[in-house]
């Protein structure tokens, strides 16, 4: 999994105050405790100075053993830490929780697991507990529905772009405030994965309402090349780079009533994403376009609306330090 702040690198743990992920370049080890880089100049400025002050080390990389619940796919429950999981192997190292002794450490086998819970406490969270807010991050991924075998439902949202073809995959809970920080999710074991709000093929959503004879006399015209790509990045979901393809296309064989339906479909989705990011202008201007394309477009209408309740509420608003 890909740190949120720094895409090429891997996550190495999580800040034990407010349970942010974060790679090498984040975490750091602080009093025998992980922290990310603002629970760590919160927490730890007054007492870093004098340590500094005595020739002491600044800080240090920390490699810190994440606490795991395994859930088996026969049902079985086991609990236990590791560092950092390979998802390129068939499986990883588990120090039980019983045990101290790391010869006892056992070898868990991936296509075994129906999930891996990486938590912050291995009895739960008490009820009373308060969490700090965690460090504010974007999904890149799409929002995932996730039906095991056995009829549990999770969801939640992929850290980076979600690839079906992936045997396993990082989702992070809907509600962050759990102790549940991240879930491996072992697709072998699933019943389905359902990526939401995304649409991943032309619908009829996709096209104003016409007469059936009209549409019987469409032609079907041959796939020019930027369109094939696009709809090879489509297939991906890479929205932006789809549409690009597919604006090229249009340059060359005119706005078709197919590359109008994969514009306003790039549109969406990419409209989607923005949202995720909180990023509602940009949001808009997408929900907009697939207006332009398709007027009476029931998902867009309804994003666009909303997006436009959330902009002027963010207009009233008082800035930070108004009084």
């Amino acid at each position: 999994m890909n740190c949120p702040y720094h895409p090429k690198n891997e996550v190495v743990g999580y800040c034990s105050s407010c349970g942010a992920l974060g790679c090498k370049e984040c975490i750091v080890s602080y009093e025998d405790r992980i922290l990310c880089q603002k629970c760590y100049r919160r927490e730890g400025r007054e007492r870093e100075a004098s340590r500094k002050a005595e020739g002491k080390p600044k800080r240090q990389i920390a490699e810190k053993k994440q606490k795991l619940v395994i859930r088996f796919s026969s049902g079985k429950i086991l609990k236990g830490t590791s560092y950092n999981l390979d998802l390129s192997s068939i499986g990883f190292y588990l120090n039980p929780r019983e045990s101290s002794d790391t010869d006892e450490r056992l070898f868990i086998r991936y296509p075994d697991v129906k999930a891996i819970f990486f938590v912050r406490n291995f009895d739960g969270l008490p009820e009373d507990a308060e969490l700090e807010e965690a460090a504010e991050w974007y999904p890149e991924g799409s929002e995932i529905l996730v039906e095991f075998s056995d009829g549990e439902v999770i969801e939640g949202f992929s850290l980076t772009q979600y690839r079906e073809d992936s045997p396993r995959f990082h989702l992070i809970p809907t509600d962050q405030n759990t102790n549940n920080i991240s879930i491996l999710i072992e697709r072998a074991n699933t019943k389905s994965v359902r990526v939401k709000d995304t649409v991943t093929a032309v619908s009829p959503d996709m096209e104003e309402p016409e007469p059936e004879e009209k549409a019987a006399k469409e032609v079907r015209e041959e796939l020019t090349q930027e369109e094939t790509l696009g709809d090879l990045y489509l297939d991906t979901r890479d929205y932006g780079e789809s549409l690009e393809k597919y604006l090229q296309a249009s340059k060359k064989i005119g706005q078709t009533k197919r590359l109008k339906k994969k514009m306003a479909l790039c549109h969406y989705n990419l409209g989607i994403v923005m949202i995720k990011r909180r990023d509602y202008v940009q949001a808009l201007e997408h929900m907009g376009d697939v207006m332009k394309i398709f007027p009476k477009h029931p998902k867009a209408q309804k994003k666009y609306l909303q997006l436009k309740k959330a902009l002027k509420e963010e207009e009233k608003a008082p800035s930070p330090g108004a009084e």
